[in-house]
């Protein structure tokens, strides 16, 4: 039992490093932006980054809990790749867009 909780800590913790490194990323980079950009430029990046963070959780609907469900209730291997497939191909449509 003990081991179980090693591996939850040491998986969130990793987890929870990688989302502080990208927000610290994000932190030492403002300078940079200020002094780079003219104030309209920064505007225009903060209002894309601000859109682009509204919509990841209406573009996504939930797609990886439902890929899950539904590949852990599928018995068969071509409708596990289906899924799968799937999902993968409207993740790319969503990211190249």
């Amino acid at each position: 039992m003990i081991k179980n909780f090693k591996e939850l800590f040491s998986d969130t913790f990793y987890y929870g490093l990688s989302s502080v490194i990208g927000q610290l990323a994000g932190l030492i980079l403002v300078p940079f932006y200020t002094e780079v950009l003219s104030p309209e430029e920064y505007g225009i990046t903060a209002i894309f980054a601000l859109t682009l963070a509204f919509f990841q959780p209406l573009v996504s609907l939930g797609l990886d809990s439902a890929l899950f469900r539904y590949f852990s209730m599928s018995d068969s291997n071509i409708e596990k790749t289906s899924l799968f497939s799937s999902a993968v191909l409207f993740k790319l449509i969503y990211v190249f867009c």
